[in-house]
């Protein structure tokens, strides 16, 4: 059970911007608490406001913006509570933002999610006052964050469909099942070293879809010594973890 997080940002030609320090939050009844942290990687200082939003994810996992005060029924926000929900950061430094689980009796197992919007704008004084800087030009920085909330627990599982290698390229799809989300990564490893060839750090497959095309290198390596393994996050008490030899 967890909170997946990944991240998403626009940043302008002359700005580092924003960084976390995971991608990844994860929450259950064993794990109530989480901190994350947000720093500041530019020269300018950012204000930053944070606020949950929703979208719709369709089966091949392409995301659309639901309107902001439609609340879809798997809607995480009476679950989950966070701080702070406006900072500034000035250069070089950073804010832990502190998610928690909230405590509501007699609930079911269930999947939810949302989106945590992490919205961040430079100093307009301290642009203002950079004769380098054309002002006007300063981008918002935005960090979408999804967010899975499950209580209680819930099974899963996955399976490689339509393996194919061509030209130093494998293409696989990658089946999930099951009463949740799957989150993990996935790799080719030289079972002659067992080193890892190429991966996939963060492969997210949404209930929503029916499975994940996922493409790897095989770094001219023949398929017959390569193992394809997906190992999902260390955090979760029952992980999917899922081998298989190509040769």
């Amino acid at each position: 059970t967890g909170i997946a997080v990944s991240c998403f940002s626009l940043m302008s030609t002359y700005s580092y911007g924003i960084g976390l320090s995971t991608f990844r939050i994860y929450l259950d009844n064993e794990h109530r608490t989480k901190n994350f942290i947000v720093y500041n990687k530019d020269e300018y200082t950012q204000h930053c406001t944070q606020f949950l939003r929703h979208y719709k994810i369709d089966t091949l996992g392409q995301l659309t913006a639901l309107p902001e005060d439609a609340l879809p029924d798997i809607a995480a926000n009476p679950w989950v509570r966070f701080s702070p929900r406006h900072f500034s950061l000035s250069p070089g430094t950073s804010q832990s933002v502190k998610f928690q689980l909230k405590r509501r009796a007699k609930t079911q197992a269930a999947e939810y999610r949302a989106h945590l919007s992490l919205e961040c704008n430079f100093d307009q004084d301290e642009i203002q006052q950079n004769s380098q800087v054309q002002y006007g030009l300063q981008p918002t920085l935005r960090h979408n964050i999804p967010i899975i909330v499950r209580t209680g627990k819930l099974e899963a599982s996955i399976q490689f469909e339509h393996l194919n290698v061509s030209d130093d390229s494998l293409s696989v799809d990658i089946k999930r099942s099951g009463e949740r989300s799957v989150s993990g990564r996935l790799e080719l490893i030289d079972s002659r070293s067992n080193k890892v060839v190429s991966k996939q750090q963060h492969v997210n497959i949404y209930q929503e879809m029916e499975f994940k095309n996922v493409k790897l290198s095989t770094n001219g390596i023949d398929q017959a010594y390569l193992i394809l393994k997906f190992s999902e996050k260390d955090e979760l008490a029952e992980p999917v973890v899922v081998e298989q030899k190509l040769g």
